[in-house]
């Protein structure tokens, strides 16, 4: 279990929404009201990440070492993250996209032909390799749908967020509705049609591309004309 993904997954989540707000609270310090209520947030995201992190050891699905390792990882990823980010703004995006097509084509080569380990526990295998393989394609997938829904977004969307707060409710039910549907509907078409492995990459990358690029553009459809 080296490292540990919740974690991992843990400091890329709330550690990237905790540097959200600690880089929000020092552009807000004129207005007193916000940049407290943004050093609220970064200190609550930072401690939950602490108390996760602590958690995985606590309960003991994880060593010390697990824990520090998958913290490190995921705040190296965060630190590579915010690199490309600016990169991209220098007119690299295309790099960037190519770049991150090749890079899950080798990572599916990778976790297709690499070996699991097959450890028993009282005549029970205790990781299920096809199990292990399917995570790993969904992954792929999920990064793919982004690569592919960032670029058509970035290019020609342009989504922008409601300024009124009843729109912004409005735009977050219905687009949280259209996923629920994504997630359901066609993500179980999918699994039938294309079978476990594509369809486990097929329904993550749809689900992704949904809400970063089908749905912003949906939502200007729909609200064409309109001031929101």
């Amino acid at each position: 279990s080296f490292p540990s993904g919740h974690t991992l997954k843990s400091a890329v989540a709330w550690g990237g929404l905790g540097w959200h707000f600690h880089e929000a609270s020092g552009r807000e310090k004129q207005d007193a009201a916000r940049h407290q209520l943004f050093c609220w947030l970064r200190n609550f995201f930072f401690l939950l990440l602490l108390v996760i992190g602590f958690s995985r050891n606590y309960f003991g699905v994880h060593t010390p070492q697990d824990v520090v390792v998958g913290m490190a990882l995921g705040l190296f990823s965060l630190f590579i993250g915010r690199k490309i980010w600016n990169w991209q703004g220098q007119g690299h995006a295309n790099a960037i996209l190519a770049g991150g097509l090749l890079f899950s084509l080798l990572v599916g080569a990778y976790i297709s032909l690499k070996g699991y380990p097959m450890d028993y526990l009282d005549g029970k295998l205790l990781v299920n390799p096809a199990n292990m393989v399917l995570d790993g394609w969904f992954n792929i997938g999920a990064f793919i749908g982004f690569l592919v829904g960032w670029t058509v977004e970035r290019r020609w969307i342009r989504f922008e967020v409601p300024t009124a707060w009843p729109a912004r409710l409005c735009c977050f039910l219905f687009g949280g509705a259209g996923l629920l549907l994504v997630l359901t509907a066609l993500s179980g078409c999918l699994y039938l049609s294309l079978g476990d492995q594509w369809g486990t990459l097929a329904a993550a990358g749809v689900q992704i591309f949904y809400s970063i690029a089908f749905y912003p553009w949906l939502w200007k459809q729909l609200t064409k004309g309109r001031t929101l």
